[in-house]
This record gives structure tokens, sequence and C-alpha cells, in this order.
């Protein structure tokens, strides 16, 4: 084959020499293959045939015998293992034969690939279901026949590629077709096309040309050979224009002919995916030439995406949905198969490979989501690849498998991974893992910090200071290092002037007394006070410079916490060997001496040495920090660290002995740590290499001084003859020199036993070898704007109690540096989210460990007062409170949004509940109304017709499973769904009427109706009457009938406006003598937007252009036509009213400071709440934000936001009425607050929608307590924000209603009855809801739960369980259980409010036990008196059985309602 030719012929092509000769040996070990498939657990293999094995000249004349019998023995193997062989007839293997002919370059190797594809469709087919063609033809093309970078190695980027690309989608065609037209009708398979492409994502979504760049990247990649196949048989139009203006006179893209064009278009079944990483894509105009030239884009990554080894190889797993979701847009919406998708790993690893795991769980997670949340197609998933192999110009310098094998030896055997393990397991249980402990601390603890907590904020000298060489001060290892070539700087830049802290110490002060801390930590620059290092020589100008600043401190009332030592050492002492020499502890104790003489009587607080374990490793092991030492790994750190210990100590019985009296200060070290744990608890290695991690980096510097020596792990290390022993007379210098315990934590890691890909074990040794553990960050924790530092909150608890359990002696422990980078490299992005929320989730678990924990933490230091120079990061990573801009020379701070919740946190002292989550304890007017919302099921029994999601669950995926088939069974369980109710003290039960139950194909006929489904309502109505339960009736809650939607296009066709009005008409008539409240619509928008938009919901149509809008107008039209028809012929008569319940999703703004949040919030709430409420409310039209914004987006002269005409506008207003209009109450449903931010484009809404119209997005505060439903938070005080805006922006005199408020529990199996969160939920709505009414004057007249029991929650099954009773769908009977939140409602019911649980209040009645002891039955059914006395009707059993009732209830409501009876 050409691979071959290529690798014995072009040396120096592969990298390691190597060759395919061998490779894993498959051909001889088929049985370990297929053996290693079983016990992965898999369904499908992809594998393919290599061509010049079936026919080795490459012509299809006479085939390699041995070479079929090869292929028919893996494909009967795999079948007899109930595994389905899935077979591409080329990746990358051309017969060397017809290469020697020109290669896919020659038009004529289309016959002779279709003459193969015929020859194996025939041999293999009849066990063959799955075929593909090739396997990323892009590939082939660009580096096989453009850069020579792969077989065959031909250099032509200008036209080769575009002829090679050319004949391949030529010869897939004519392969599509051979097989569709011999073999399809008796082999009944399928065929496709392997594509391979990036997810392209504009670099900066908010620059139009990077937008544009980035569809043109896609067009070029994947829609080079996707576009022919699945849309109209050409390239894409972008393409051929782009490659035409820049072939200067010829067109070097070939031209399909109509033929051939109409032969390529529709010739795949399926979608086929090859997908591996992201790229970041910005405009580049360019005068090269060549594909990628033509393209005019360049290519960028996010410093903080996981890199593989393979320098191409970046995970991000989002890009994967993203283009997922852009295939089902760009492709309508194909059935999609994922065949490659995996990770690199190093050539020397063996079976731990933690990040193929974090990789395949971050990609199928993304791919869940783009099944379940963006209803995306997918039919499969395929792991890229089975076992190490030969990976092309890598040859064995890169991993790719699930299976490892040692390519030195010849029995290569195949081991698992533990990446194998993974995969097996998730196959098997067909789900992830539950979610870790890192990710599910979302209960937030509301207390205070102790009283005399110190809070602060942390800096150090080279970091802020600047004058690097001003007034005397001498030089530092870091003014030396970022000036060495040989050191790289990210981004450049160095600390020569930094935020200029030295010319500005009162701007600094200012800035920290804007935090409102109390404390403030700075460190000393050593060469700024003694230049020498010595302190022979005293720089008075550095000296006064520091009484400066602690003077500003005195003057604010902040308490100076001031570092000798943050890694700045005089460089004068680093050319004697600085730290990697034992003496340098004398002379840091001569500087220490000096520092207590100068500032000790101002100073209460020391800390000696930060993080010396940086300092000792980083700074003389790896190199990596100043001074840049790694000549000897393996002893020189040990030196240093040892150097360090004695300097502390030194220092520490210094300050003891001459100054602690007299000054009363505290000293101490800072120790830096991360928090690591097992990778996998269950293998002892990975325990065992947790326990190492920590010995030695926290445990190599707090042992000798909390223990008297080191780690026991380090002293019985192998390599222990490296480490220099302490001696007795140092360990007792050392032993004890501590007055608390202080930590720098900014990471979390699993650990695995170190692979050492980074470093060589010589003989000298070397500290990584030592250590043998290596930790890694799993990729779905959060990231932070600096590598590796993941936001893992937990993290900080557990290490804080590590450390109070090991080090119980420690006294006081506090957090000495702790924060997140901002990601954004922008001056003017001071919306720092990400650090707000890292703030309130770290200092809340800092908070646990004192409260709950009863660790002794007395402080928290934040990271960092202002952006400052970030070590080798430079200026890219920015920690800071305030923004600086580095390239003003008078460097002007900018305060950030973090600020202002660190300044709460600290005004708080904690997190206590602000005046707004306060209980208030008052009572409701006297006619508030409470009630239920609960649908019905019986989907097709007695006549009832068909629903859009009758039709929906059983056609799309369900999560979870399930349907509404049965659901609750409430149609055959009226008694018992009342007598619930009846327990709960309910005035009010609002329910829905299921259209199709009344007329089965929604046309009205009224002499044509499902009689049974008008019984079954009637009987309902009469039934709560009859208990004193107002009936309020919703006429639809989504569930149109499907026979309308099929024959009309349903709620997009205007025509099913008057049929609408029909059946409304005929309900207003048939029971609205006993009906006095109806609603026409249960939130429209859901309808509009998941239901025709995302077609997340039923009935399940994706068009997020045009579609929604239409809908809403038929929506609100419809609305209006049947308020109208009540008021004309039914309200004069029936005295009832109408309205429509709307959905009212609460966004404010994420930065109440920020304009642009501002606007976000506005559009929100307006494209949400005001889309339906403004026309119905305010004056017959959509609100002018909305509609600015639609015309903004849409084609001049025409809004995709339909209009009203004059006459509809007065018909939805009723100009008539003046007061109102089509209104006669607000009903709102009300489940949602998010913080608005100008949309970020992070879906892959390339076209215009209506998300994109919006352009805004709501993000969900991390501190907030999570209810069981995704993006459903616990939130009470938005109820009360969302009464107010809406009493004044849409008021009403008929009062708002709440018609639908619950939280959900979460569970894919029975639900838990202690349902505590939801009674808080409950508890803490209801009286926000009060607080409007009292406090702010909200005229709000009833509350509806959502809902009276477990139900079918629509796309997300029976996973999320909103009711009062708990319903076992497994069981025939559906029993009821319930729940304590029963409890909680029930008595605010009866209470009519709030009363103080020690009132000794009569309402306060209701306790569980009463509800266990009657479950979820109509109580008449076992009322002895009822049962003697059927001669009566069924209404006189429900009197006497209430009264009954009446007697164990004892309610407030309750006695008045059943007084006389």
């Amino acid at each position: 084959s050409i691979w071959d030719h290529f690798v014995h012929r072009e040396l120096k092509k592969v990298v390691d020499d190597s060759t395919g000769d061998i490779a894993c040996d498959s051909y001889h070990r088929i049985e370990d293959d297929i053996n290693m498939l079983r016990n992965l657990s898999v369904i499908n293999y992809s594998f393919s045939l290599s061509w010049s094995r079936i026919f080795p000249l490459g012509i299809a004349k006479k085939h390699n015998s041995k070479g079929v019998d090869h292929y028919i023995k893996i494909i009967d193997e795999l079948h007899k293992a109930k595994i389905e062989p899935m077979v591409t007839l080329y990746h990358w293997d051309l017969p060397q034969a017809l290469q020697n002919v020109g290669g896919w370059k020659n038009e004529s190797i289309v016959e002779a690939f279709n003459s193969y594809a015929d020859f194996c469709f025939h041999t293999f087919g009849d066990r063959v279901k799955f075929w593909f063609t090739f396997s990323d033809p892009r590939s082939i093309t660009l580096f096989g026949y453009g850069s020579g970078e792969t077989a065959p190695g031909e250099f032509g980027l200008a036209d080769k590629v575009y002829i090679v690309g050319h004949n391949l989608l030529r010869a897939h065609a004519k392969a599509w077709h051979t097989y569709n037209n011999k073999y399809r009708s008796d082999q009944k398979g399928k065929v496709s096309i392997i594509l391979n492409t990036h997810w392209g994502s504009p670099k900066d979504p908010h620059h139009a040309a990077d937008v544009d760049a980035a569809e043109r990247y896609m067009q070029f990649s994947l829609g080079w050979f996707a576009h022919p196949i699945y849309i109209d048989g050409d390239y894409p139009q972008v393409m051929k224009e782009f490659i035409k203006r820049r072939s200067f006179g010829s067109n070097r893209l070939p031209i399909f002919t109509k033929a051939e064009m109409q032969s390529i278009k529709g010739t795949s079944d399926f979608f086929a995916l090859s997908h591996y990483s992201t790229r970041l894509i910005s405009n580049r105009s360019n005068d090269d030439y060549g594909y990628d030239a033509d393209m005019e884009v360049e290519l960028a990554v996010d410093k903080i995406w996981p890199q593989s080894v393979a320098s191409w190889l970046y995970g991000v797993p989002w890009g994967l949905r993203r283009l997922l979701y852009f295939i089902k847009m760009e492709y309508d919406d194909p059935k999609v198969w994922i065949m490659i998708n995996g990770w690199t790993g190093k050539g020397t690893d063996t079976t731990n490979d933690p990040e193929r795991i974090f990789y395949h769980e971050t990609y199928l997670n993304e791919l869940f989501k783009a099944m379940t949340k963006d209803k995306v197609n997918v039919h499969g998933y395929t792991a890229w690849t089975l076992m190490d192999n030969f990976d092309w110009t890598m040859g064995f310098t890169e991993r790719q498998g699930l299976y490892y094998i040692n390519f030195s030896t010849p029995e290569l055997v195949r081991v698992p991974k533990i990446s194998a393990k993974f995969y097996k397991q998730l196959i098997d249980t067909r789900k992830f893992n539950k979610i870790s402990e890192w990710e599910s601390q979302d209960l937030y603890h509301d207390q205070y910090f102790p009283d005399n907590f110190t809070w602060g904020v942390t800096t150090a000298a080279y970091q802020i200071e600047g004058g690097w060489d001003e007034d005397g001060k001498g030089a530092s290892i870091w003014d030396k290092y970022v000036k060495s070539p040989a050191k790289v700087i990210r981004g450049g830049g160095d600390g020569t002037i930094a935020c200029d802290s030295y010319h500005h110490p009162d701007r600094d002060v200012r800035l920290i007394k804007m935090l409102n801390v109390t404390h403030y930590m700075l460190s000393l620059s050593w060469s700024r006070i003694l230049p020498t290092g010595k302190n022979s020589s005293i720089n008075g100008d550095g000296v006064a410079y520091y009484h400066r600043v602690l003077d500003g401190l005195a003057d604010a009332g902040i308490e100076p916490v001031l570092t000798l030592y943050h890694w700045d050492l005089p460089n004068e002492i680093a050319t004697f060997g600085g730290w990697s020499v034992l003496v340098t502890a004398d002379i840091f104790e001569e500087y220490a001496f000096t520092c207590f003489q100068l500032f000790g009587y101002r100073v209460r607080t020391w800390v000696t040495i930060y993080d010396p374990f940086a300092i000792a490793w980083q700074g003389y092991g790896d190199g990596s920090l100043a001074p840049g030492v790694s000549w000897d790994p393996g002893s020189v750190p040990y030196t240093a660290g040892k150097t360090l210990l004695l300097s502390h100590a030194k220092a520490y019985r210094a300050y003891h002995k001459y100054f602690q009296q007299s000054q009363g200060g505290t000293i101490g070290m800072v120790f830096g740590s991360d928090w690591v744990e097992a990778f996998d608890s269950l293998i002892p290695q990975h325990v065992t290499a947790a326990e190492r991690y920590m010995d030695f980096t926290l445990g190599w510097f707090a042992d000798p001084i909390f223990h008297g020596d080191y780690p026991t792990t380090m002293l019985n290390n192998k390599f222990q003859p490296r480490i220099l022993k302490l001696s007795p007379d140092e360990k007792k210098l050392i032993h004890g020199t501590h007055d608390f315990l202080a930590l720098a934590h900014f990471m979390v890691g699993l650990t695995i036993p170190d692979r050492l890909r980074y470093v060589s074990c010589t003989d000298k040794g070397n500290y990584r070898c030592d250590r043998a553990a290596e930790a890694v960050s799993n990729w779905i924790w959060p990231k932070t704007g600096a590598p590796n530092r993941t936001i893992t909150p937990l993290g900080i608890r557990k290490l804080l109690n590590y450390t109070a359990q090991r080090y119980p002696d420690a006294g006081s422990v506090w957090v000495a540096a702790n924060g997140a980078a901002q990601r954004s490299n922008n001056l003017t992005d001071l919306d720092d989210a990400t650090r707000i929320r890292y703030l309130k989730k770290y200092t809340n678990e800092v908070l646990k460990a004192i409260r709950l924990d009863g660790v002794n933490v007395t402080g928290y230091f934040a990271w960092t007062l202002m952006d400052c120079f970030e070590w080798t990061a430079g200026y890219t990573e920015r920690y800071g409170f305030f923004a600086i801009n580095h390239s003003d020379p008078e460097r002007p701070a900018t305060p950030k949004s973090s600020i202002e919740a660190y300044r709460a946190i600290i005004s708080c002292n904690g997190f206590l509940q602000d005046e707004r989550d306060s209980i208030q304890s008052s009572r409701f007017p006297e006619d508030f109304g409470w009630s239920l919302v609960f649908p019905c099921s019986a989907w097709n029994e007695s006549g009832k017709g068909e629903s859009i999601w009758d039709r929906y669950v059983h056609t799309h995926k369900i999560f979870g499973g399930g349907s509404g088939d049965v659901a609750c069974d409430s149609y055959h369980k009226i008694d018992a769904d009342i007598a619930a109710l009846q327990r709960l003290n309910a005035t009010h039960y609002r329910f829905s009427l299921s259209w199709p139950r009344i007329f089965p194909r929604g046309v009205v006929n009224s002499t044509n109706y499902n009689k049974a489904g008008v019984d079954y309502y009637n009987k309902l109505i009469n039934n709560l009457i009859a208990l004193n339960i107002t009936p309020m009736v919703t006429l639809y809650h989504w569930d149109l009938p499907q026979a309308l939607q099929e024959s009309m296009g349903g709620w997009l066709n205007e025509s099913i406006i008057e049929i609408f009005a029909d059946y409304a008409d005929f309900c207003f008539n048939t029971f609205g003598d006993r009906v006095q409240l109806w609603f026409t619509f249960n939130e429209p928008y859901n309808t509009a937007w998941l239901g025709y938009g995302l077609g997340v919901a039923a009935p399940g149509e994706f068009e997020p252009l045009e579609n929604p809008y239409k809908v809403a107008h038929n929506i609100i039209r419809s609305h209006a036509e049947v308020w109208h028809i009540y008021d004309d012929k039914y309200r004069n008569i029936q005295g009832g009213q109408v309205s429509i319940v709307l959905n009212s999703y609460w966004g404010e703004p994420l930065d109440p400071n920020s304009p642009l949040d501002m606007e976000a919030a506005q559009r929100y709430v307006q494209f949400s709440l005001g889309w339906f409420a403004h026309p119905i409310y305010v004056n017959g039209e959509y609100p002018h934000l909305m509609k600015s914004k639609v015309e903004e987006r849409s084609p001049p002269g025409k809004s995709r936001l339909p209009e009203f005409t004059e006459e509809q506008k007065k018909w939805i207003q009723d100009d008539q009425k003046l007061i109102h209009g089509t209104h006669d109450f607000l009903a709102l449903s009300h489940f949602f607050k998010g913080l608005a931010v100008p949309d970020r484009l992070r879906d892959v809404r390339r076209k215009l929608s209506y998300r994109r119209d919006r352009a805004a997005e709501a993000l969900s505060d991390w501190t907030w307590p999570k209810t069981g439903a995704k993006n459903r938070a616990f939130t009470p005080s938005a109820l009360r924000q969302l009464l107010i805006y809406a009493s004044s922006h849409y008021p009403e005199p008929g009062g708002i209603w709440i018609a639908g408020n619950g939280a959900a529990q979460w569970s894919r199996g029975a639900t838990n009855t202690d349902d505590s969160m939801r009674s808080r939920y409950f508890k803490k709505y209801i009286n926000e809801m009060l607080k409007a009414v009292h406090l702010d004057g909200v005229n709000v007249t009833g509350y509806f739960a959502w809902t009276l029991m477990d139900c079918f929650e629509w796309s997300a099954g029976y996973t999320e369980h909103y009711g009062f009773y708990a319903i076992n769908h497994t069981d025939p009977g559906l029993s009821g259980i319930p729940k304590s939140s029963i409890v909680t409602y029930g008595n605010i019911i009866g209470c009519n409010g709030f009363v103080s649980n020690n009132s000794g209040d009569p309402c306060l009645h209701l306790r569980t036990d009463f509800f266990i002891h009657h479950p979820y039955t109509p109580p008449y059914l076992t009322c002895p008196r009822a049962a003697k006395l059927e001669v009566l009707g069924s209404i006189m059993k429900v009197m006497l059985c209430s009264a009954v009732l009446t007697i164990q209830f004892s309610s407030y409501k309750s006695l008045k309602r059943f007084k006389g009876i």
C-alpha cells in the first residue's frame, strides 16, 4: 500500500523510524482482538479493509483469497460474539500500484474504487449492514496530496487537494449507487462516509468578521464533502466564491456537471462523524496560496484547554455538542453516528490513562446533552481506538488505545487500561457514574463566621511594586530571570513596572479599603531593604516606602500581615547558591532580625516564607520559577528545602527570643498545598500515590515544623540518601516553630502513580521520581483562567480537615491565599462572574469546615488585590479585584464585579439570609385562593383522540424513558385526586381539559363530541363543587390534537384560531355554568419556543428562525378571540372570568452596575413574559425592545416578527373596555430565575433564531441551592421581585394569580418521601408572595402549587418529581404516598399564611402521621357511615364523609367550610 511504500521510502517521515509491518499483528491475532471487544461489552466494531490485501494491485480482477478469508473470519467471529461489524472500505491505504498511475489525482480511480467496493458488497454484504466508503477524505487530500505529511507524500497545496477531493466525492457517490442499485434490497444495509472536522468557534463571538470566519471554516472543513452529499450535490457557495477569487484567472476548484451533482446529492444513509477537538477562528486576510490560505481564517486554541501529547489535540468537550447541533441545523437533522473520537497519550504511557477517561466522559456527556437537550438524532458512538497501534507518522510515540501493547516484545499482549474499565462500565450501565462529591455540594451553609474572623487580601512585592532598580534597590532573582532569553514569560512582560505600587502606595491603600477587609498581607522585597541581601547595606528609601504603606494601612484601620520572603531572593545571594546552600539560612536570619527591628512595633503578624515547596521544587528542581535551577533535580531541591526550613526556624526563634514579648506578635510559615485524592480509590496504588503526593508537598515542610522530622515516606524512600537528613539539633530547632498554620490553596487533583512523562529517572535521581505520584484534573470540573486550576471548592474543606487532623497542635489555621484567575485578557471585561462564584463557594466551604467540622479556621485572604505580574504567566492570568491597565503609565485601577461579592461576604461575616429571605409572620387576605395544578391521562381510552404529546413520546427519546399513556391515571381516579385535595385544605383546583378527549380530531362538532370525555369532566367539576373546591379550568395545556398538527401544521396555521375558538365556545357552553375561572392557554412561551422552535417538546418542530414568532402570534390571536367569545356570549349569564397563564422567567443583571447586563436583563424578560403580556395587557403590540431587536436581525424591510393589524390590536386590547384588554386578571407561572448577561453565543445557532434575537442568556449562581430540575434553582426572592415588576408593568384590577410554582426532586427510581427541600421551597416562596402583598401592595389573589402528585414531566419523563404525593409508577394501582411537604403546604393553607410555630394556633394541626394513616385513597370508600347509606347519591356520601374528616382535621379552613353539615 502507499503506507508500506511511504514508511520504507520516506526517511524521517515517521518520528521514531518505525513501520506498520507488524503493528499490533492483528492479522494473526483475531481471537485476541475479539476477546478485547467482548470484554468491553461493545455491540459494534468499526474496522477497515485493506484494499491491497484483497486486490494487491488495486484492480478488481483476481482477488487474494487469503485476504478475503481473513476478513470473512473477522466478520464471522464478530457475529458469534454478537458484535455488529461496521466496515470501512478505505482508510488511507491505497494500493501502491494505483498510486503509481496518479492515485486519487487520476479520475480513472473512481471506477477502480467502485469495482473494489462492488466486490466487497458482494462478498461480505450478507453479514455487514453498515458500510463506509471513506474515512476522513479531508485528511487524505490535505496531508497526502497537499502538505505531503502522510502517504503518498505528495506536495501540492494549490490545486491537487481539490482534484483529489473531487475524485473522492465521485468515487463515494458511485459506490453508494452500486450498493443502492444492486444490494440494498437483499442485504438491507446502509452506506455512509466518515467526515472529520474540528468545531470552529468564533474567537470573538461579538465580532461579525470572526463569526463569518468560523462559518467559512466549517464550510471549508466539513462542508467541503458534506454539502455536496447532504444538500445539493455541489460545494458550499462560500467555498466556491473564495477559491475562485483567489485563483487569479482560473478556478482551482473543479466543477461538477449537473449529472454529477444529481448523482452525489443524497448519497448517504446517515451522517458519520469523526471529531477530536475545537479551534477558535478569526478572520485573516492573506496573500498566501493554497487550501489554508483560501479560507482566510486564523486558527487558535485557548491556553486553558487540556492538551494531549499530540500537538493538534486539545480536549474541548463543548465543541462536540455545538458541532452536532450545527449538523442538525445545516444538514436537515440527519441520523448521526460518531465513528471516531478519542485521546492521545505518550508512547511511554502504560495502563494509567486518566485523561482518556476524562476525554470520553466529558465528550460523551456533551453528546448526551446534544441528544436530550438539543434533540440531535445521534444513534451511536465509537471510541477511537481499541488498542495502541501504529499512529501514522507518529509511529509508536503516541498511544490512543483503550488497551496497552508493549511493542518492544514479540508477544504484543493486550492489557486493558483504566480507560477500558471506564468504557466497559459505561456500556454495561448505559449511564454515567453518580455525580461525584466534587460536583454535588449544592447545599449552601447559611451562618456566621466567628466574631473575630480575619478577612484579608494578599499580594507579593515583585508582582506589584515595580521600581525594580530605583532608589538604591538591588536586583532580585526575578529581575534577572525575566530578562534571560532562555526563560519564557507567557505573553511577554516582566515585573519591571508591574502595577507600579512603589510609586502609588496611597492608591493601593485606597483599593484595599474599598474591599472592606480587616487585614492586608503584603511581602517585603528583600533586595529593596538590603540591596546585597546582607544587613550591612540598609536602603533607607526602601524602608521609607514600606513605612508609607504601613502608615496608610494604619490610617485606614487595616492590620498588616508582613511576609519576609515571597520568592524574590536578592540576586547577589543567588550567585553564591541561594537557597541551595545552607549558609543562606544565617543570612535570612539577619534579614528577618532587621525587619523585626524596623517594622515590628507596628506589625502583629509575620510570615517567614511563602510556599517553600514552590521555591524548592520549581525554583531549584525543574527550574520553572526563578532562579531557574534545574541541573540536579534529585538533590538540589532537597537541599533548598532544608535551607528554607532552617531559615524559617531561625527567624521564628529570633522573633520569640528578642521581639515577641515587646511587640506581641505571632509568626509562622505559609504552606502552599494542593489537595489530592486517589483517581480510583479501589486501586491501592492510586491511594498510596495520593498519600505520597501529600507527604512530598505539604508534609515535606509542615511535618518537620509540627512533628519534628520529614514524613516517613520521604525518609523510607529508596532515594533517601539524597534527602539531607535533619540532625537532632536541627530537628529541635525546627520543631514547634509555629504560632499558626497558614495555607495557600489553588488546586485539586486526582492521583495516579507518576507516569514520568516529563522527567527521566537517572542514577542521580529526581524529586518527581521519588514522589512517584502525578495529579490530574478531572475535565468535568469547571475551569478558571489558569491551566490546571479548577473550581473544586470541596477541596479546600477537605484540606482544612486534613491539616487539622494531621497537625492537631497547630492552633489556629488560616487560608493565606486562595483565588481564581479570569479567563479573559480583555481589560474592559470587568464582569468576572467566575471569580464571584469561586469566592462564594470557597468561602462557604471554609465556613462549613468551621461550623460543621470544627476546624479552627481564623482567617481567609483572597488572592489578589489587583491584576499583577503572575510569574511565568506574565499578565495573561488575572486574579485581581481591580483591573490594571498595564499599557497606561499611570496604571489606573478599575473595580471588577467580584468586589461587591467579597464585600458582601465580609460585611455579613458570612452567609446569613438577608431580609428578603426571612420569614414574615402574617396572613393572606381572607378570600385568598389556594390551589394545586394537575393534568390527567388515559391517552387512548373511551374515544380520546391522539394528542401531539401522545405522538411525541412514542417517537422521541424521553429522559429516563416512559410516557404519559397512563401517567398518574387521574382519568380513573377522580375520587382519589379530590380526596388528596381535601386533605390539603385546597380552596381551588386548576386542571386542564384535554382537547382531543372532547374532540378526538380537534375539529368541533357540537353533535359529535366524545361523550365519555365530557362526562369525565362533568363528574370532576361536580365532585369538586360538592366539596366546596372551586374548579379553575385551562382550555389548552400543550396537548393539541395530533390530527390538527398533521393536517394543517398546528399552531403554525392561522386557521387554527377559528377551530380553537369553536372548541372554547363548546367548553364555555358545556361547563361554564359551574366554572367561574378560565384560562385559555398555559405557558404559551413553551409551546412557541420549545415545541416549534427548538423542537425539544411536542410537536418536536425544529425551526428557530420564524416558527416561534408565528406560533406565538396565532396563540395571542386565539386567546383574544376566545376571550371575546366569553365576554360577548357568556359573561352576563355565567359571571366568570377569563385569562391566560404566562411563563414568567425572571432575569436580573449579573452585574447591576453594568449597562450591558442591565439591558440583557430587560431583553430577557421582555422576550419571555413581555412577548405575550405586552400585547394583552398594554397596547396590543409586541414590546418595542423586542420589535426592534428582531427587525435588526431580519431581512431589510421584512421583520420575522409578525405585525398585528390595527383591527387585531383593538381586538386584543379590547378598546371598548378601555381599562383593560382581553384579560380579567393576570396569571403567572414561575419556576426560574437567572442572572442575565449579553448572549455569549455559546450555542451553535449560527443562523438567526429567537435566541440570537434575544441576545441575552441567564446564568445560575453556583451558590443558589439546587432543586431536582436542571437550571431551576432555589431563589425565593425572585418571586417577590417578579410580582412587583408585573404589578407595575401590567396593572390588573382583577389581581394576580400565581398559577404554577413548585420544586422538583430528582430521581430515576422511587421518590424519597422526606422532601424537606420542597418544604423549604414552598415556605420561602409563599412567604415572599406574602411580603409582596403586605409590604409592596401587590394584589395577589391566589397561589397554585405544582403539583398534586408526581406525574409525567414532559421531556423529563418521571425523573423530576414535583408532587405532594409520591406515585409508584411501577405499581398498576399507582398507589400514592404522602411526602413531608404536604404538611408544610397544608398548614400554610390552614393558617391562610404564616403563624409562629410556638403560637399554639389551632391552624397548625397537620401532622405527617395523619397522611401516613390516610394514604392516597378516597376517604369515603372506607367511611363506615357512608357504607350504610348506599341509597343516597354519591354527593351525600362525600358530604357525610367530609363531616367525619372535619373531626379528624379540625382546621381553621375546614371548620369554616363544613360548618352546618
